[in-house]
C-alpha cells in the first residue's frame, strides 16, 4: 500500500502515460492525512491556554472554532504553503495521468473552473474505472491484454449477424 501512496514521488514530472484509480486514492488519502498530522502537531504544540479566549480573526467563518493558539497559527501556516505547493507539484501530473487512464486528454482537468458543479464532475472522472486494454497514453494500467486476434479460419467459421431482408 506504501508502494502505491509513493509511486506519485517518482513520477513527479511524469505528465505522460496512465495512473490507476488505487495510485491516485492512496496519494490523495496520504496528502490528508499528512495535513491533519501537520494540524494536531501545531495543536499539541501549541496549545491555547487555560481560560484562553481565542482570536476570531483566526477562525474561517462565524461559526468554526478555533482551537489554535496564535503561535499555533504561526506554525501551521509557516509548514502548511509548502507543503501545499509541494502537494500540488505531485498532484497535479498525477490527476493528469489519471485522466489518461480514463481515456481523456489534460483539457478535462479544466473543468474544475465550472462554479460549483466543476468539482463534482471531476471528481466523477477520477472516481470512473480505467479504459480497458491500451489507449493512446500507454498500455492497460492493470495488465489486461488486448483484445483477443482471430485466426482467419476461424472468421470463415464464425456466424454473421443476421440482417433484416428488404421485400419488394
Amino acid at each position: 500500500m506504501l508502494h502505491w501512496a509513493l509511486l506519485p514521488l517518482r513520477r513527479i514530472t511524469d505528465y505522460r502515460g496512465r495512473s490507476r484509480r488505487r495510485e491516485f486514492w492512496l496519494f490523495t488519502l496520504a496528502m490528508v492525512l499528512a495535513w491533519a498530522a501537520l494540524y494536531t502537531l501545531a495543536e499539541v504544540l501549541f496549545p491555547l491556554a487555560e481560560g484562553q479566549v481565542p482570536d476570531p480573526s483566526n477562525a474561517a467563518g462565524p461559526q468554526d472554532p478555533v482551537t489554535l493558539s496564535p503561535d499555533g497559527h504561526r506554525f501551521f501556516n509557516m509548514l502548511s504553503r509548502p507543503l501545499l505547493l509541494f502537494f500540488a507539484a505531485v498532484h497535479l501530473p498525477l490527476s493528469i495521468r489519471r485522466l489518461h487512464d480514463t481515456g481523456r486528454t489534460w483539457w478535462a482537468y479544466l473543468v474544475v473552473f465550472l462554479p460549483y458543479v466543476g468539482v463534482l464532475i471531476l471528481l466523477w472522472l477520477f472516481i470512473k474505472d480505467s479504459e480497458p486494454y491500451g489507449n493512446k497514453w500507454g498500455p492497460d494500467p492493470k495488465g489486461r491484454d488486448q483484445l483477443p486476434r482471430f485466426a482467419d479460419d476461424q472468421l470463415d467459421t464464425m456466424p454473421l449477424p443476421a440482417a433484416r431482408i428488404r421485400e419488394g
